[in-house]
């Protein structure tokens, strides 16, 4: 059965009428597959702190195992409906969507220091920012457009 794109976001309500989907967010999403647990090499360092290693494993590499290594980026694919059963496996693909969607998050950020590329189990590192209550994100360019300099001339 194909799939057309526009069935991704939409799932079918009662009787023909067509809902939109609800997806949870990355981060949240990438919580909940660390405290889950399941995903070898997915595991937090120090959960306090908010740090956590991801499995990095090259696609390339002989000793690439699709069904171990590409786990995370098969289930983020899956999540955004970039995949589904019976579609042709593409580990390369997925890994790339996972980082692009883990470098655009803002409240993640790569603790370069603490992960390790090399070994039999590579995997990088990174860290959840605390979570700010009662603040407000002002955005550079509000800031500019709102601000008012005051230049005084002797």
């Amino acid at each position: 059965m194909r799939v057309s794109s526009e069935d991704r976001f939409f799932e079918r309500g009662q009787g023909s009428s067509r809902v939109p989907k609800e997806r949870q967010r990355f981060t949240p999403w990438l919580e909940e597959q660390i405290n889950r647990g399941g995903i070898d090499g997915l595991e937090w360092i120090d959960r306090e702190k908010g740090l956590f290693k991801v499995p990095w494993v090259r696609v390339d590499k002989p000793e690439f195992v699709l069904e171990t290594h590409a786990e995370l980026f098969k289930r983020w694919a899956q999540h955004t409906g970039k995949y589904r059963q019976g579609d042709q496996p593409d580990p390369s693909t997925w890994k790339t969507r996972f980082r692009c969607a883990l470098r655009k998050m803002q409240e993640i950020v790569e603790v370069k220091e603490l992960g390790s590329l090399e070994g039999s189990k590579p995997y990088r590192a990174f860290r959840f920012k605390p979570k700010l209550k009662g603040t407000v994100r002002v955005s550079c360019l509000y800031i500019l457009l709102c601000s008012t300099t005051i230049v005084s001339y002797h």
